[in-house]
């Protein structure tokens, strides 16, 4: 019952800040797209503020918000090529180890909600126990590279070959490569790494002809499901 609470929050007066015991309000407009992707990097910033603070982490965010921009600004046009290149596939699999399975798993979230095709994102390591065995030419392998990971991330490139898989890579070298123009600490890292993920779910879903904003809820039966698992106004 002592225990402090910090709620954080897209809007003023939220089920979630009558309860908490401290309640910070992010964002100054909507999120317009229904996958949320400014309400996830407003929490990540929310978040990453607080516990540098709290903690006394010594993490240097004062140039962050001009890294983040120039991130936004250098991605857009590869990620757009990136798509085109790789094309049609049926199912996704989005690798990152340490700091960046956050990234893989909100990656994979994005392009399930983007492209309504299925992906998945899985500790990098873990994906060579078992989900090798449904990979073909047909699938796509996203692997958020980082020095540590390099060895095997190559290791895992190589390996696809045999089965026709494809690979982009963030911040190494696959059949699709992409490199996050802006180095900072590993910590901070996974959040502009997610940056080039959300462009590539984004004109993947536009390839396919697919609205990228709207979670299928242009076909009623999906509006209608939401609605029972998330009665309006329960967040």
């Amino acid at each position: 019952k002592s225990a402090v609470t910090v709620g954080i929050s897209h809007f003023d007066n939220t089920p979630l800040l009558k309860v908490s015991t401290h309640g910070i309000v992010i964002g100054n407009s909507p999120d317009e797209s229904l996958c949320n992707t400014k309400a996830f990097f407003d929490n990540a910033f929310a978040m990453l503020a607080i516990s540098n603070s709290f903690g006394d982490l010594g993490l240097d965010l004062d140039n962050l918000g001009e890294k983040f921009r120039n991130v936004l600004d250098k991605s857009d046009d590869p990620m757009k090529k990136m798509a085109q290149g790789i094309g049609r596939v049926d199912r996704i699999f989005v690798l990152g180890s340490g700091p960046n399975f956050v990234t893989a798993r909100e990656g994979a979230q994005k392009i399930k909600e983007s492209t309504h095709i299925h992906a998945e994102g899985i500790e990098l390591e873990e994906f060579n126990h078992g989900c090798t065995s449904v990979i073909d030419d047909r699938s796509l392998v996203i692997i958020i590279n980082s020095e540590t990971d390099s060895p095997r991330t190559g290791d895992i490139v190589k390996a696809c070959r045999f089965t026709g898989t494809k690979t982009a890579v963030i911040n190494g070298e696959g059949d699709y490569s992409f490199t996050v123009p802006e180095k900072v600490d590993p910590y901070i890292q996974p959040i502009l790494n997610m940056v080039p993920v959300y462009y590539l779910a984004y004109y993947m879903a536009l390839q396919y002809g697919v609205n990228p904003d709207y979670l299928r809820f242009e076909d009623k039966r999906y509006l209608d499901y939401d609605n029972v698992v998330f009665p309006p106004g329960a967040h």
